[in-house]
């Protein structure tokens, strides 16, 4: 009798704690909280790839700097250093910026790397940035996309700027044949002078 009220009770311990593991799961949240991690996901991704495509893409159009002001480059210019410094500034918050230099090669718009290998970059509270870049020889085509880091949709004139700036690094020879040039003028002048 006692192994049978034994095997009674353990098969009823076996049947009531299997019960809620065949009942149905409760409607519980994580189902829909999934959801919205997967949507926000998605959305994340696709905002990285439009930005992606506005920084690298060769036909986007050109807008007002109305979101950041360059103050150098300010157009085209002409250098013998292939170290460049682009600065700017911006009185508007939560505003990010993007360089890129057009590549021939891929004929797109490549990352334009700082010194610190980044080329995305957040404004601080101050308003200001300068970041130093490293140019080829000969042209370039920096092209600065800023906007808005907060909003999900980027309209370009709305809360997207793009900029194109040339800068053209010269050849250190270069510089030396102008400079030993001015250097032969200038003693040519001061004989003259001399004479007199």
């Amino acid at each position: 009798m006692k192994k049978l009220c034994s095997i009674i009770l353990v098969a009823i311990f076996i049947l009531g704690f299997s019960l809620s593991a065949f009942a149905e799961p409760p409607a519980d949240s994580t189902v829909e909280e999934n959801a919205a991690v997967k949507a926000a996901e998605e959305e994340a991704i696709r905002y990285e790839n439009r930005l992606d495509y506005l920084i690298t893409g060769r036909d986007i159009k050109s807008t007002d700097q109305f979101l950041v002001t360059a103050t150098k480059p300010v157009g085209g210019e002409t250098t013998f250093d292939k170290s460049y410094v682009i600065c700017g500034f911006t009185d508007k918050d939560d505003i990010s910026f993007a360089l890129a230099v057009y590549d021939e090669d891929a004929e797109s718009y490549v990352d334009l790397k700082d010194t610190d290998n980044e080329s995305r970059w957040n404004i601080d509270s101050f308003g200001i940035f300068a970041k130093e870049v490293m140019l080829k020889e000969g042209q370039n085509i920096i092209k600065l996309v800023a906007y808005v880091n907060t909003d999900k949709e980027l309209v370009l004139g709305d809360n997207l700027q793009v900029n194109y700036f040339t800068i053209t690094v010269m050849n250190k020879s270069i510089k030396d044949r102008i400079i030993n040039t001015i250097l032969k003028i200038s003693d040519i002048f001061k004989g003259v002078i001399d004479k007199k």
